[in-house]
């Protein structure tokens, strides 16, 4: 939006919990500091002038008034733009994508989020989504597509497992988990502020690892109550052409981009079971389509900062195949 315009645009990392030091944020992992100039005050002073100053959630009424268009619509034009990983970074994740890349198709992306979202959701009054609940929307959204690869992503150790293991038994894959979280009880927001720069920073590059081992599978379910969902998508569509029809929400709105047009042709391809609402007919089946609960409703919802150091390799783990969630119960 501020591209073009005469002056400066700069981008305040001040409140941005994914850093490497205390100055950095967005610019320690991504390029483009000459068109988002990362803030500083010595910065603004140098200007003359005073910084207009805009948050996120302005930004996109300011954009709907100007075009009148879906802030993310105009998202898909900004990812386009500025996600560029800086060359460390993109390192550690083309050694990931190569190991992805040996796995047999097709590849199934489920991000699995434990951790603290299950506080968000009561406090929220929602349906928490589980393991179970993101496969057998797969199962049911993709009934001919089995075999291949379950590229298993997320936090909570516990959770990945019982996905994994849920996966291989209803859809016959193979199961591709990433590194494990470095917290078995999976991220908690709380926690990452207050840890130091050397976590935040290692802890964010394996988050954009696990991301971009999403964004490339050929399939991928998520649930929409994790802000994930929403970005993977992005990069799914706008950077790697993969096809709407490929990605599916395993919430109970199933508010992914696709799911309008999928309703209108297959009307009940959505009514899936959630497990805060069932218990599982019989160990191994996925429920037959007359035992399914129907879905809710979906709710309306009105001078640039040097490269930062490459962190130890340890930050991230290279044998990602290999670990074993279940082996350090104590």
């Amino acid at each position: 939006m501020f591209l073009g315009r005469n002056g400066t645009t700069f981008l305040d990392n001040t409140n941005f919990q994914y850093k490497c030091s205390e100055d950095g944020g967005w610019h320690d992992f991504f390029s483009g500091e000459e068109e988002l100039v990362p803030w500083s005050e010595t910065k603004e002073r140098a200007t003359g002038e005073t910084c207009a100053r805009y948050s996120l959630q302005k930004i996109d009424e300011i954009m709907y008034n100007t075009v009148q268009t879906k802030p993310d619509l105009l998202d898909f034009i900004g990812v386009k733009k500025v996600w560029k990983y800086r060359p460390w970074v993109q390192e550690f994740i083309d050694q990931q994508l190569e190991k992805l890349a040996e796995q047999k198709h097709p590849t199934m992306g489920f991000h699995i989020r434990g951790g603290d979202k299950v506080f968000e959701d009561k406090f929220l009054k929602r349906a928490t989504t589980t393991p179970l609940d993101t496969v057998q929307t797969f199962a049911q959204t993709y009934p001919k597509v089995r075999g291949g690869t379950c590229v298993v992503i997320g936090d909570e150790h516990a959770k990945v497992t019982e996905a994994a293991k849920a996966a291989e038994r209803h859809l016959k894959c193979k199961s591709f988990r990433s590194s494990p979280f470095w917290r078995k009880e999976g991220f908690s927001q709380d926690m990452h502020n207050k840890e130091g720069y050397d976590v935040k920073c290692g802890g964010t590059v394996k988050m954009l690892i696990d991301m971009e081992l999403l964004a490339h599978s050929d399939y991928m379910v998520a649930s929409d109550h994790s802000k994930w969902a929403k970005v993977l998508q992005y990069l799914r569509y706008v950077l790697y052409e993969h096809d709407r029809s490929s990605f599916v929400d395993a919430s109970s709105e199933h508010n992914d981009l696709y799911s309008a047009i999928r309703k209108f042709i297959r009307p009940n391809a959505f009514d899936v079971h959630h497990e805060g609402h069932h218990k599982e007919h019989k160990a191994g089946a996925v429920p037959a389509a007359e035992a399914t609960v129907a879905r809710k409703k979906a709710k309306k919802m009105p001078k640039a900062t040097p490269a930062p150091t490459k962190p130890p390799k340890a930050a991230v783990a290279d044998d990602e195949e290999e670990y074993d969630y279940e082996e350090e119960e104590e």
